[in-house]
């Protein structure tokens, strides 16, 4: 039995409805598990739930195996405050936000209290596509994300420290992503007539996001046809996330071993860069190395290939240009590209508009936390961004 053999369909019209495709949603969640002693989930197909089609929820041992998750609301598999994971085999296309998102994952890599880390998810196999983001991860800390496809979305992967106050697992710590294949994502859903209605304001064009996360391992990809970047790494203050620690993020995340630029069948096809760094004063023992022949902003000698270093802050001034003008957008709820660029489609590299670039409107003046100053408050126990508050 496949996963086309039992097919939980939530459209309001269920016979009259494609399952790849938009509906009208008659339920909130496919199927929830809460708080369970273990739970199996497989050989099924779950679509067009108002917000995800398999929701796990503080469940200790689960296992997603064969599944496809099509045009829910905003996730397609839902893994909360969950260990002892696995999610293989899977589908996933048409989410506001992401395919697979296992948040608030338990500590078990840097800051473990176990004694020796460990990985505690484990998503293998599974082809991710046309998404807002086909991974996500808020404190998504210990996860490991290996042999899978991700196209065709607005950003591939991303895991963050955007939440603080009482959203468990602050900082992010500890993903693993290795051997997976990762291109071109260059999927705007922020546009009028797209088939995606987005909920998590994303940079379009890019295989890896991290935005604020420390320890992580990028290993073993092939990244290629990225319009925007390849990969992107920048610090979320701890001003902005509401943390009382001191410059709690982006620190020790490896690069390495990965082939960007070039397809499966050895040729080229680039990324608008292949490795992207704020620059962040005060970083400590970010390194990218033994990736081949690359691109990256900063240049070369400017991205440390060794990893014991500490970030100067000199580049910072012109990222954070970049970031300033996405941080208000967002927090207005723009998604005008004349404020921040990442809500355009970017130019395919090599071509006659790759080379153009503007500075985002409202980036000229006044630094990051100022720009974000006042965006984030308490909701209930926990702090969020207003234009994250319904997101875990």
């Amino acid at each position: 039995m496949t996963a086309d053999a039992v097919v939980i369909d939530l459209a309001t019209d269920a016979k009259g409805t494609k399952l790849r495709g938009k509906a009208e949603p008659v339920k909130d969640v496919g199927i929830r598990a809460d708080r369970a002693d273990g739970i199996v989930i497989r050989k099924l197909t779950a679509a067009h739930a108002r917000e995800h089609a398999i929701y796990v929820h503080e469940v200790d041992g689960y296992l997603l195996s064969r599944f496809k998750v099509f045009w829910n609301g905003e996730y397609g598999a839902l893994m909360f405050t969950s260990d002892h994971g696995l999610a293989t085999g899977c589908e996933g296309a048409g989410h506001g936000d992401s395919a697979v998102y296992p948040g608030a994952a338990p500590d078990t890599a840097e800051q473990t209290a176990e004694g020796q880390r460990r990985v505690n998810t484990v998503i293998q196999r599974c082809d991710i596509h046309h998404n807002t983001l086909g991974y996500s991860g808020t404190m998504g800390n210990g996860t490991r994300v290996v042999n899978n496809n991700f196209y065709d979305n607005g950003t591939a992967i991303t895991t963050d420290s955007f939440y603080a106050g009482g959203h468990p697992g602050y900082p992010q710590d500890g993903a693993i992503f290795e051997g997976n294949r990762i291109y071109s994502n260059n999927f705007n859903s922020f546009t009028a007539d797209s088939d995606v209605e987005p909920v998590v304001p994303v940079p379009v064009g890019v295989g890896i996001m991290i935005a604020g996360g420390n320890g992580n391992e990028i290993r073993g990809n092939r990244i290629w046809d990225n319009w925007r970047r390849g990969t992107m790494l920048f610090q979320v203050p701890d001003a902005i996330s509401g943390s009382e620690g001191t410059n709690s993020t982006s620190h020790r995340n490896r690069y390495h071993d990965n082939v960007m630029g070039v397809d499966l069948q050895g040729q080229g096809s680039p990324n608008g860069v292949d490795f992207w760094w704020d620059g962040a004063p005060a970083q400590e023992d970010n390194c990218w190395f033994n990736n081949g022949e690359v691109t990256s902003d900063p240049p070369a000698p400017l991205l440390p290939g060794s990893c014991e270093n500490t970030s100067s802050g000199l580049i910072y001034p012109t990222r954070a240009a970049e970031l300033v003008g996405c941080a208000g957008a967002i927090e207005t709820g723009s998604r005008d590209p004349e404020q921040c660029p990442w809500f355009a489609t970017p130019p395919k590299p090599g071509s006659s508009s790759s080379a153009r670039s503007a500075a985002p409107v409202g980036a000229r003046r006044g630094g990051l936390s100022q720009a974000m100053a006042g965006s984030c408050r308490l909701v209930g126990t926990a702090l969020g961004c207003s234009a994250f508050l319904d997101r875990p």
